[in-house]
């Protein structure tokens, strides 16, 4: 062959996997949308729409029915999919919601490419109970929205703690599974009950062997009497270990800074106490447990002249408590506590420790800072994996502590900053602390670890569920990038009420009224939804790499732009190393951040700049076609405009629709979607509002045209 056509066959090769490299999918239905069906498992809507009487097995009474292999039913209350596998055979598991009565993680698998699934396992269940005997009633905020992260042979599922002060706030819930796939149990270890507390099980060789519960206040150094000698409360400034052996003690309660409140106006001194908090992540009370108070003698409590503890003047690090723990034969340790904050204490948290407690000058920052909830509440299981972070060698010390101490707010600018800000926010953004009221609180504090520096554990073995650290706000993990280590995945930060700091222009107005399709009476909704790119060398720790661009703008008010996205969704890779996406997407129309007016699709060719291909005007999927006046523009839209992918709004997804999971065939020339939705019904208010049919599961397979998957 001469030299011309070598160049010539070349430049045609090189022009071909340009265009294949530059290919875009076209997405095409080739099968219509249907609702799955579980075989087995639990009590599901299509059993009853009345929960207090066919919940259980006797009437609103006895246990939760679990039908038998037998028993076919489609698939509602179930949300939120995560299903991996190839061609038809999946592996799926699925957040089941019965509303009001229970959330728990439910396993299962499917040989048509998820229409049928068969049941394997449920875990996590917030709630045993059935709604007549439930003593949590109307209570179904516990783990959901399962995510799972495979790499070097471990697997990690990821849960969001749906509780009020931890959802989009606190780290995901986080576990290490060893699955039995033979044995029907993908998801062991994994508790059946929800397990918002350190495991009653430990792996060999490593122990919970220094804590505290605060359980018993019965070793108190003082009772506080008022002026006219009636007992206030009692004075703990030390709180012995229910664990092993330790000393906790306040910092910076006893001091002479001013406070702003009559009579008297300077001075305070240490008086924390024991008090029952709820939100606690002990087991034996229904989340509400005694924890330590960390404050001073209020002055609306103690003799005048004391204040709060608490104040402004205090310098960083100075105000909060210390535990010092000898891990004297103890390996790879771990610390792990429960933190809440009232609704004007200090919003921000810095832990520090130390590996020779005599040396007041050897405190070290080590992990991230914790910030409350707005108006406070509980961050539970916050973990500092010291082996993992290596900021201190904490194995086998008799002189370790850790410090868990008040940080100026590093996101306030105004008068006076730096300095701290209170819990609570004023139209989202924060305010410096009053110097007179709030306090911190904490529970179940302890220490693990392992009884030789010769076993071999993941970084977090011995504890075991813990919560990620250094995703941001997690509302849950979108995407997971295979074939990457370090692991990459794409996330979805919430920042609950953040848009308050963008001008009005960028505000959602009050969603539109638009009988009959859409019976809303909502608010507008002020939260901010940024999709993120981390990595993680041990599916705890992660390194937050910042945003993506190209799938939402948080600050767009036009009713075709996408606002918000959602978690779990589909990654599918495409020829020349691109990649696609499959995700939900919302708007200002829905008054909601949780991103369910439509299932999109993007390209990237490096995860990091994406292009989506099909928005809210050309979805994969939809809510019902309907007519607005458009926010921005102020003029007239048709959304839709054009008919989905996949067809028609169905009823069972005209509520809402996302979460798309993205299986590619075997073939390589589509995939199986499933995904979730919520029928119109569920959308009304009050007594209009329809059980009977929500949260449900569905499938439709579509195919990529010419081009050929990966």
């Amino acid at each position: 062959m001469n030299k011309t056509l070598v160049l010539f066959a070349a430049l045609t090769l090189s022009a071909a996997i340009s265009s294949v490299n530059a290919q875009t999918v076209t997405w095409t239905a080739t099968s219509s949308p249907v609702q799955s069906t579980l075989a087995g498992g639990p009590w599901t809507l299509s059993q009853g729409a009345n929960p207090d009487t066919t919940y259980c097995t006797a009437g609103g009474t006895g246990v939760p029915i679990v039908n038998p292999p037998t028993t076919v039913n489609t698939m509602n209350p179930f949300y939120f999919p995560f299903v991996t596998g190839s061609g038809n055979n999946l592996q799926g598991y699925f957040d089941y919601r019965p509303d009001a009565i229970d959330e728990a993680i439910v396993a299962a698998k499917s040989a048509d490419g998820g229409q049928t699934w068969t049941f394997q396992q449920q875990v996590a269940s917030l709630s045993p109970d059935c709604p007549t005997s439930n003593p949590a009633a109307g209570n179904d905020d516990g783990e959901g929205h399962p995510h799972l992260v495979s790499f070097l042979g471990t697997t990690w599922l990821y849960l969001l703690d749906r509780r009020n002060n931890y959802v989009d706030n606190a780290g995901l819930i986080v576990q290490r599974l060893t699955p039995n796939i033979a044995g029907g149990l993908p998801l062991n270890p994994v508790a059946a009950g929800t397990t918002f507390t350190p495991p009653a099980s430990l792996p060999t060789g490593v122990s919970l062997f220094a804590g505290w519960d605060f359980n018993d206040d019965s070793n108190t150094s003082v009772t506080f009497k008022n002026i006219t000698g009636s007992p206030k409360f009692k004075i703990n400034n030390s709180p012995a270990p229910s664990i092993g052996i330790g000393t906790a003690t306040p910092l910076g309660m006893t001091n002479n800074y001013t406070f702003t409140t009559s009579p008297v106006t300077v001075g305070s001194n240490a008086g924390s106490d024991i008090t029952a908090t709820e939100g606690s992540t002990d087991p034996n009370s229904d989340f509400t447990s005694n924890s330590w108070r960390v404050r001073g003698l209020n002055n609306t409590a103690g003799p005048a002249g004391e204040g709060n503890g608490w104040n402004t003047a205090a310098p960083q690090y100075s105000q909060g408590a210390e535990f010092d723990v000898p891990t004297t034969g103890q390996y790879h340790v771990v610390m792990q506590y429960d933190w809440y904050v009232t609704a004007q204490g200090f919003r921000d948290l810095q832990a520090q420790c130390n590996t020779n407690i005599a040396n007041a000058n050897g405190w070290k920052n080590v992990g991230a800072l914790q910030v409350t909830p707005d108006g406070g509440g509980f961050v539970n299981q916050i973990t500092l994996d010291f082996d993992a972070l290596g900021v201190c060698n904490a194995a086998n010390n008799p002189n370790f502590g850790v410090r868990l101490v008040g940080a100026y707010d590093p996101t306030y600018t105004g008068p006076g900053a730096p300095t701290y800000t209170g819990a609570s926010l004023t139209n989202g953004q924060p305010t410096v602390y009053n110097n007179n009221s709030g306090n911190w609180r904490f529970d179940e504090v302890n220490f693990f670890g392992n009884n030789s520096p010769n076993i071999t554990t993941s970084p977090v073995s011995t504890v075991t569920p813990t919560r990620t650290a250094g995703l941001l706000n997690p509302d849950g993990i979108l995407a997971v990038v295979p074939g990457t280590y370090p692991v990459k995945v794409l996330y979805v930060q919430k920042q609950v009420e953040g848009d308050y700091s963008y001008p009005a222009s960028q505000q959602c107005n009050a969603p539109p009224v638009v009988p009959p399709n859409y019976p809303y009476a909502l608010s507008a909704n002020h939260d901010i939804a940024t999709v993120r790119l981390a990595t993680t060398i041990n599916g705890v720790n992660f390194t937050d790499l910042g945003p993506v661009t190209g799938l939402n703008d948080s600050a767009t008010v036009s009713y075709t732009g996408i606002r918000y996205v959602s978690p779990n969704g589909g990654l599918v890779p495409l020829p020349g190393g691109k990649w696609g996406l499959f995700f939900g997407a919302g708007n200002c129309i829905d008054g909601d951040s949780d991103s369910f007016h439509a299932i999109a699709y993007a390209e990237s060719s490096n995860l990091t700049s994406w292009t989506v291909y099909n928005g809210i005007n050309n979805p994969i999927a939809s809510r019902p076609t309907a007519t607005f006046t458009d926010q921005a523009t102020g003029n007239s839209l048709t959304i839709p405009a054009t008919v989905p992918v996949v067809g028609a709004t169905q009823p069972w997804f005209s509520g809402r629709v996302y979460a798309p999971n993205a299986i590619v065939n075997a073939q390589g020339t589509g995939v199986s979607l499933v995904f979730d939705g919520y029928d119109q019904g569920y959308a009304a208010k009050g007594a209009a509002k329809d059980l009977s049919s929500y949260r449900n599961i569905g499938q439709v397979f579509l195919s990529s045209g010419g081009v050929v998957l990966p």
